[in-house]
């Protein structure tokens, strides 16, 4: 009996629901946009830059041990289990700040379980969105992952704006509520495990054996295979190595355009406040664009090779987006 396939695949409703999630989650709010808080943190705990990058740097620890663990979860309790109670924790964590005293411990505190529970951010969604397709999965996850790339853009001036007219405080409490009243029911109401649960194969096949026995083998390499796969182990360094690189210099954008006397000199006080949120949100998309179009090259170029020089592009153009953002120019060498 044949089926009459559907004119627009379910998928792309994951990959919109997907990328709305992580528009309003960890990365561009609490990521992307730590630089316009320095200042604030630095003035109301009594400490300097150097105290409260720790407190960001032992949320990226964290944030290392939990998005394992968070992949684990969605393995074995599935994808919207993991989503929806990590983006509400991650909401009410965000309006703790309101509560909390100004002793530094505690902000390294809710830090770390910012941190913790950030894993449960990116993981899941990739998760779904590579459940959902095979050929055009580079495609999918360049589109999923632009709610990233949004939200660097956006985010840093929204927060900025809050930060002047609220407070700190109030301005992360504020921004947990897009989180809490919009990802949460889009996530609740649209995203799916699997195909499955449509009767659909990936990339938008209509599951003639949903009801058959036999079925076919799942691709894909067992954990036990993969953590004895050297090509594993380097990705997962790569991985780490850029990770790290880019975190260290976007969260010290805006505190080092603040340190800039020239451009001090050249603005009012509230034209270089949104000077400054805007240059974490212009890094933020370079670094985003250039990854959005190496996925759609891993859909066209599928050989490793062919893929190479396009990886050591964006590995060198990560430094010269950071370079731009951070002196408005062209980068190393001007």
């Amino acid at each position: 009996m044949e089926t009459r396939p559907k004119k627009f695949f379910y998928g792309w409703w994951v990959v919109l629901t997907a990328a709305i999630g992580l528009l309003l989650g960890y990365a561009p709010i609490f990521v992307f946009s730590f630089g316009v808080f320095v200042k604030s943190l630095v003035k109301e705990f009594h400490s300097n830059r150097t105290q409260i990058s720790l407190a960001f740097t032992l949320a990226n620890v964290m944030f290392s041990v939990s998005s394992p663990l968070a992949g684990r979860l969605v393995d074995r309790f599935g994808v919207r289990r993991v989503i929806l109670p990590g983006t509400l924790i991650f909401g009410f964590l965000l309006i703790s700040f309101k509560f909390i005293s100004t002793s530094l411990w505690q902000l390294y505190v809710i830090f770390l379980a910012l941190g913790l529970i950030g894993g449960t951010a990116q993981v899941p969604y990739i998760k779904v969105v590579s459940n959902w397709f095979d050929r055009r999965r580079g495609l999918a996850l360049g589109l999923t992952m632009a709610g990233v790339a949004t939200g660097a853009i956006v985010m840093p001036p929204i927060a900025q704006r809050l930060i002047s007219v609220l407070g700190w405080r109030s301005a992360y409490a504020t921004l947990s509520v897009l989180g809490l009243v919009v990802a949460i029911p889009m996530v609740a109401l649209f995203l799916k495990d699997s195909p499955k649960e449509k009767g659909l194969l990936p990339d938008g096949g209509v599951d003639f054996l949903a009801q058959s026995e036999e079925r076919p083998e799942k691709q894909g390499l067992t954990w036990s295979a993969a953590r004895s796969s050297s090509t594993f182990w380097l990705m997962v360094c790569g991985f780490s190595l850029v990770g790290a690189s880019v975190h260290a210099c976007v969260i010290h954008l805006v505190p080092h355009a603040y340190r800039s006397r020239r451009q001090c000199r050249k603005r009012s006080a509230g034209q270089f406040s949104v000077r400054c949120s805007s240059i974490a949100g212009k890094s933020g998309l370079r670094v985003r664009t250039g990854s959005r179009l190496r996925a759609l090259c891993c859909d066209i170029l599928f050989q490793r090779r062919r893929l190479r020089p396009f990886l050591a592009l964006g590995r060198s153009g990560r430094s010269r987006s950071i370079c731009r953002g951070v002196s408005g120019g062209p980068g190393p060498g001007r």
